[in-house]
Order: C-alpha cells, then structure tokens, then sequence
C-alpha cells in the first residue's frame, strides 16, 4: 500500500479510469442526440457473429457512439487541434467563413458502377419516359475559395462527367456553371453537406430552363426560416466555434404527389 501512495498520480489515473468506467457501464444507451441520430446500439453476441468478425466490428462502433461525455471529447480534441493549426478534424475539413468541407480524396470504383448501373437500368425500363439525369456536386467542389490550401480532394468535375459516361444516358445536366456563378451567395449549407434552398433553387432555374418549364418564382411565395441548424459536417467534427447555419423554407397551395420507394424496392 505505501509503495502504492507513493505514486498519487498513478493512483488518482487508475482511479480515474476505474471512475468512468463504472459510469459508462451505468449510463443508458443513446438512440440519438441533440446532433445525431441512429447512434450504434449494443450488438447482440452469437456464435455467428462472433466468428464472422460482426460482432467485433458493431461492438467497436458501439462504445464508439455511446462512450462517456463523447460529445464533450471530440469537442475537446477541435478544440486542442485549432490551437496547434490543424485544418482536419475526424475527416471534416474546416475552411473559410466559417465553411466546413469533407475531406473526400478517394472513391469506390465498383460502387460507382453499380450505381450508375442501376440508373441505367432504371432508364431503360422506363424508355417511354424523357429522363434527364443530374449530379449535384459536393460543396468543395463549388466553393474552392473557401477550401483549405492544398487539400487532396477529387477532381468531382471529371467524376462526375465518369459517371455520366458509365450510365450511358443522352440527356445529363451541367450544375457547375450556375453554382459557380452564384458561389458568393449562400448556396451550400456551413455545417453540412446539403445545398441550401437557394443554391437548389438555383439549380431548378437551369431545370426549368432545360425543360422549357415555367419556374415558380421566389417573389409570390412567403419564406419562413429556422435558425441554430447543425448539419453532419458538425455532428462529425464537433468544431467548438462552429457557426450555426439557417434554413430557409417556402410555403404554397401546390399539392403535390409523392411516390415512395423503400430500399428494397417495394
């Protein structure tokens, strides 16, 4: 016990770690948080799974999503990166004005093609219909001034003219040259991946234009707004001086309806 003593510091660590533990055995599971949803709930532990590798895999993301005051952790480790100048946190990007990006530096090939497979098959079974495909570009793309320097990200441009290119439809849209016109506008959300209601809007413009629509104008419609939005570029990256963005929405008599499909395609 003495030679024990004379190591507080050890002590205090041990008891310490002894203390958080218990503490985290004790608190509930989360299903979700003020930022996130479907956090990773306790896998539940069979012959199957523990020999596959599941159960190691689910359990991991488990205490990854559920481990004691995480929240505050990630915030902590924003926080002591920005003081050491460090422009990456848990692969979120942090630019300018406030403007967070992912770092996205590589792809999946054989997921792509089966992608822009599956959209290719989806035109041909629907060949009596005029299909118009369009890819959205990801915020970095778009708003390269307020990336950081340097940052190693794909060329989306070229990615996304491949995947036009492997799905084989005639009829594909540019969004490039509009968002890029409009890039000093609030057109990409701060804290999440989403374009904002302008910079869609912006892309329904060249839609209608395509399409020889007539657009609804912005002008006859009533626009309400919520603030404190935190998007998944934040739940990622809990940066501590994250800039809360605003979501602006539209209310009109127009009805509308809405075809949907589950994921198994029922």
């Amino acid at each position: 016990m003495k030679k024990i003593l004379k190591y507080p510091v050890l002590l205090l660590f041990a008891l310490f770690i002894v203390a958080v533990s218990i503490a985290d055995c004790l608190t509930p599971d989360k299903t979700d948080t003020e930022f996130e949803s479907g956090l990773q709930q306790r896998p539940t532990l069979t012959a199957q799974s523990l020999l596959n590798g599941e159960f190691a895999t689910d359990y991991e993301s488990y205490i990854n999503d559920q481990f004691l005051f995480r929240n505050g952790w990630i915030t902590v480790k924003s926080f002591t990166e920005s003081l050491l100048g460090k422009t990456e946190n848990n692969g979120v990007l942090y630019g300018k004005d406030g403007y967070m990006f992912e770092k996205l530096s590589s792809y999946d090939e054989s997921r792509l093609a089966k992608n822009t497979e599956s959209v290719r098959i989806f035109c041909d079974d629907n060949y009596n219909l005029k299909i118009t495909f369009a890819l959205i570009p990801n915020s970095y793309a778009v708003l390269k001034d307020k990336v950081p320097s340097g940052a190693p990200l794909l060329d989306q441009e070229s990615l996304i003219s491949k995947a036009y290119e492997q799905a084989g439809i005639s009829s594909t849209m540019d969004f490039f040259p509009v968002l890029e016109e409009h890039s000093d506008e609030y057109i990409y959300y701060r804290t999440d991946h989403h374009w904002t209601t302008q910079g869609a809007y912006c892309a329904y413009l060249e839609i209608c234009d395509e399409l020889n629509l007539t657009p609804v104008d912005l002008q006859d419609l009533e626009s309400r707004t919520a603030d404190g939005f935190y998007g998944t570029f934040f739940s990622k990256s809990k940066a501590f001086n994250a800039k809360a963005d605003t979501i602006t929405y539209y209310l009109t008599d127009a009805s509308l309806d809405i075809l949907q499909t589950d994921g198994n395609g029922g």
